[in-house]
This record gives C-alpha cells, sequence and structure tokens, in this order.
C-alpha cells in the first residue's frame, strides 16, 4: 500500500473510502482510504484495486454492505443518524455518493463523520498504520472535546451571586447558545463513548497500538 500525506483543508468528514466496481462483473473493489484530522489529509492508496475481503475485515464489509448501492444511477445517500459498530471502533454520521459508470466501471464514495476508537482497525491489519495517523488524529480529538468542554467549563465558573447583573445573565445566555449548537454532537459523542467502552478489548493483529490511540475528530451538527 501506498501511503502519501497531503496538507488540505478538511472537508468535514473524518473518514472517506473510494471504491469502484465493473459494470459486468459487479465486484466491488477497494481503491483508497483518506483520514482527515485538523488540516492534514493521510490518504492510503492501494497498489491495485482490491476486492473489499482483502482489503476490510468482514464486519466492515457486513457493516457497509446495506449502504452501497444496487444500480448504477447517481445520486447520494445521507444516513446522519446511523451508527457502525465494529470491533475496537464506531463509526457515525454516513454519506454514499454514486457516480455514473465511465468506461463500464462506477465509483462510489464512502464518508463517515464520526468516529471513536481505533481508526485504522476496518482494515486488514497488512494495511494498518496507526503509528502515522496517531498524534495528528490525538490532536484533533483534543480540539474537540476541548470545544465542547470549554462552554461547560465557562459556565461553572459563574458565580450565581452575578446573575443579577444584565451583562452577566447576556453572557450566560451566550455560552448556552453555543452548547445548544452542539447538542446533537454531545449526545452523540457521549452515545459513541458508551459503545466502545461497553465493547473495548485488545486489538488482534495489531501489536503496537492499544485499541483507541487513535480517536475522533468532531464537525458540526449533523445536517
Amino acid at each position: 500500500m501506498q501511503v502519501q500525506r497531503i496538507t488540505t483543508p478538511s472537508e468535514g468528514f473524518l473518514l472517506e473510502i473510494s471504491l469502484s466496481r465493473d459494470e459486468v462483473a459487479r465486484v466491488w473493489m477497494a481503491e483508497r482510504v483518506s483520514l482527515n484530522f485538523s488540516e492534514v489529509r493521510h490518504r492510503l492508496s492501494f497498489a491495485q484495486p482490491l476486492p473489499l475481503d482483502r482489503a476490510f475485515t468482514p464486519e466492515f464489509q457486513d457493516s457497509i454492505a446495506p449502504y452501497l448501492p444496487e444500480g448504477f444511477d447517481q445520486q447520494v445517500h445521507a444516513a446522519n443518524a446511523a451508527v457502525l459498530q465494529l470491533p475496537h471502533l464506531i463509526l457515525g454520521g454516513v454519506r454514499v455518493l454514486s457516480h455514473l459508470p465511465v468506461m463500464g466501471v462506477q465509483r462510489v464514495t464512502l464518508r463517515f463523520k464520526r468516529a471513536f476508537g481505533a481508526l485504522q482497525s476496518f482494515l486488514q491489519p497488512q494495511h494498518r498504520t496507526e503509528d502515522m495517523t496517531r498524534q495528528g488524529l490525538d490532536k484533533a480529538a483534543a480540539e474537540a472535546l476541548l470545544s465542547f468542554l470549554t462552554p461547560t467549563l465557562e459556565l461553572a465558573q459563574i458565580d450565581q451571586r452575578a446573575l443579577q447583573d444584565p451583562e452577566v445573565c447576556d453572557l450566560v445566555a451566550t455560552r448556552l447558545d453555543r452548547l445548544a449548537e452542539s447538542r446533537d454532537e454531545l449526545a452523540f459523542f457521549a452515545h459513541l463513548i458508551r459503545r466502545f467502552v461497553d465493547q473495548n478489548a485488545p486489538l488482534p493483529g495489531n501489536t503496537h497500538d492499544a485499541p483507541g490511540t487513535a480517536r475522533q475528530k468532531l464537525t458540526g451538527p449533523a445536517s
């Protein structure tokens, strides 16, 4: 597998998977995987397209099967509330972009907005490069958590006796608005953590990373 590190603005999706299939054979092939965090993208490109069973774990194949298109039409399918629970990894917020075939080959992109756990554990062990992305993903996770925890901490620091001051009341209202804007993401994030902790166990086939070393980059509320 070839690995490229490309600096580019984040597009709002943590994980992007590119697939293709021939109109005649109708067999899905994996072409590349992109991991987006902060302002860095890691792209893992297979030297040649691989059948899904050679690229991904059986659990991941079963999880994405319901979202893959049956026909060859151009379409966009969004399942913002979808949750894919895998060993050592939870994915959420799925978008599927299906293109019209070109020269008999259709290309489809799967995008996931949220994740928690060992981010590359859906790949077959020989394709994982967790050490290359761990630092950037941990930084993205910390930034995401801070964006939610900071307004909560600010509210906790307000002296209740000062609430009679109109300016303080306005400040509290502003901070509550910030929390309300992130309500869906906060709830989803808590849900991911609960499910991940419930199923947490050593990751087979990967001796250098404990489960959960690669974590999520959260985006804005699901549209």
